[in-house]
């Protein structure tokens, strides 16, 4: 952080004198961090070995050549036709390999069959269907 000041200062010389300050230290940190751009940051804190690693979303994550090489993001069509990728099978099989072969069920797709296995007959469920309960 090129901050030697820190290093030297009483309210930082322990653990204990640390804790205590750990909402400053955090502060100093955080806002160091922030005012650094994101390769520079990597950089400098992997040659002091200090270990780093970016927080991503969900859209930088699924760029990653890494997530593409493994296929870790499936494109799956969905019933009514569209295509929405889905996070495949973390384990790679080199002689069986494992795709997703279909996408999520539409909602209440599983409704007649779920009702059956638990026991409520077609009347029933035509009741509850009548007075949109189901």
């Amino acid at each position: 952080m090129g901050r030697a000041d820190l290093a030297t200062h009483a309210d930082y010389a322990t653990a204990k004198t640390r804790r205590r300050r750990r909402e400053h230290i955090n502060r100093l940190v955080a806002d160091w961090v922030g005012a650094q751009p994101m390769e520079s940051l990597l950089s400098r804190c992997r040659a002091e070995r200090v270990p780093i690693a970016p927080v991503r979303t969900y859209a930088d994550a699924a760029r990653d050549p890494h997530v593409r090489a493994r296929e870790m993001l499936q494109n799956v069509e969905q019933e009514e036709g569209s295509s929405a990728p889905i996070t495949g099978p973390a384990v790679k099989f080199s002689r069986a390999p494992a795709r997703i072969r279909a996408g999520a069920p539409a909602l209440g797709a599983h409704t007649e069959e779920i009702l059956r296995e638990i026991g409520i007959e077609p009347a029933e469920a035509a009741s509850l269907r009548e007075r949109g309960i189901i």
